[in-house]
């Protein structure tokens, strides 16, 4: 339990809280908590991906821009298809929130899924924000659902009769 003197009496709040249980099985390790500030070296940006823009207040972030395909970025967080079709990414300047826990994402057992005994193997870092960042939210696409641009399809043709669509 984290004492009273590190941590914002929100997040020790958070931490006290029994369905507080549920979010620590999502770690793959004791996380730390993180305060947000403006000294050099802090974390800036959050990243969030999220199926649609109803998905922007989540309290599960990331530090760091999702991978360039959706099977790095659903192996490295452990999200399973059903949870999030991961149609876009968010990203928030921080702060706000304050402060946040931070660590290692815990493998995903895929039996809700369907899938007995098959694991995502997580590894990547996430971040809870009980106080979900609500200011400075831009919204981007994944750069496996980016719009496809035509022309670049064309430029890639080996002859005018033929296409790599």
């Amino acid at each position: 339990m984290l004492e009273d003197s590190e941590a914002p009496k929100f997040l020790l709040e958070t931490a006290r809280d029994p369905r507080f249980l549920e979010v620590l099985k999502t770690f793959g390790s004791k996380p730390t908590y993180v305060n947000f500030d403006s000294s050099e070296g802090a974390l800036k940006q959050l990243y969030r991906v999220v199926k649609d823009e109803e998905g922007v207040g989540g309290k599960f972030w990331s530090p760091s821009k999702p991978p360039k395909t959706e099977a790095e970025w659903r192996a490295r967080d452990a999200v399973r298809n059903d949870w999030n079709r991961g149609g876009a990414y968010v990203t928030a300047d921080v702060p706000p929130p304050e402060a946040a826990f931070i660590g290692e994402i815990g493998p995903q057992n895929l039996k809700g899924g369907g899938h007995h005994g098959y694991y995502l193997e997580g590894g990547g870092t996430q971040i809870f924000a009980p106080q979900s960042p609500a200011k400075n939210i831009e919204y981007w696409y994944t750069e496996w659902n980016a719009p496809v641009d035509a022309v670049q399809a064309a430029r890639k043709a080996g002859t005018t009769n033929e296409c790599d669509l």
